[in-house]
């Protein structure tokens, strides 16, 4: 094989992976690959180790479309070449959320001819990614996804998990009843003998609930971070001294004399 071979494997890796088939992906690494990430704590040392989180990643319910993709190959030496893949995709997260990232994948391929020594005579032989980086090239969370090139059925497919997601019935203060995807709460306020229930989508109410009831019923995913604040963990966007900033921008107050439990529940259900 040619080291421009490597533009095709890569394409085919990465373009299945985001179909939902990671194989061709498990294909192209070598036992000693390692993978840096964009996420925090995303450096993996070796195929299983890679592997192992792509089938965490698989079970998240996060799916991807590919507005845009291309790859160019760079050779580096004889036996070795540098792959650079940039893609633009849009991410449906199970809460509905659409965003568009401009992603690029690095990948350094090296050609390997292994003798194996379990059985005498047998080589392994081809282009292994050897390191492969994952980054943004350019992030654009603020704009609005453009999906006008998803047809109905692509677009129902990625959204149906959201559309199946559990609901939580809460009355409000004027006797209404809301029927509310759990993932849209952002936050919970203590209010004297009320909690305040604010929403992903503007909307807010009140609820004749102390917030620790509604702690109790709400389950997993959100984190008492303050004695009148219920945070839903999904939306946090940054933690610093004794405050918490939110996706949207909103600070929040942590508590003084429970900062270390509340970073170890919140990285918790985070992960």
């Amino acid at each position: 094989m040619n080291y421009r071979d490597t533009e095709a494997l890569t394409m085919q890796a990465v373009t299945q992976y985001y179909k939902g088939n990671v194989q061709p992906f498990y294909e192209i690494l070598h036992p000693n690959t390692v993978m840096l990430s964009v996420s925090r704590n995303q450096l993996f040392e070796g195929k299983k180790k890679v592997m192992e989180a792509f089938r965490i990643e698989n079970e998240s319910g996060i799916s991807y479309d590919i507005e845009n993709i291309s790859c160019k190959t760079y050779r580096i030496e004889a036996s070795a070449c540098y792959a650079v893949l940039d893609s633009d995709i849009i991410t449906c997260y199970p809460n509905g959320i659409l965003i568009r990232v401009n992603q690029r994948l690095s990948v350094i391929w090296k050609y390997i001819r292994e003798r194996n020594i379990e059985k005498e005579g047998v080589e392994k032989e081809g282009w292994y990614g050897m390191h492969i980086h994952v980054s943004l090239a350019q992030e654009a969370l603020e704009a609005p996804a453009n999906v006008a090139h998803f047809s109905e059925a692509v677009l129902a497919d990625m959204l149906r998990p959201v559309q199946n997601e559990e609901r939580v019935t809460m009355s409000d203060t004027n006797a209404c009843l809301h029927y509310v995807p759990r993932s849209q709460i952002i936050y919970m306020e203590a209010a004297a003998h009320q909690t305040l229930v604010c929403l992903n989508d503007g909307e807010n109410f009140y609820v004749s609930k102390q917030l620790k009831t509604l702690e109790e019923e709400i389950g997993e995913g959100f984190v008492r971070t303050h004695r009148k604040y219920l945070v839903n963990a999904r939306y946090v966007d940054m933690m610093k001294g004794y405050k918490l900033r939110l996706k949207d921008g909103k600070i929040l107050p942590m508590s003084k004399g429970n900062v270390a439990e509340v970073r170890k529940n919140l990285d918790r259900e985070m992960h």
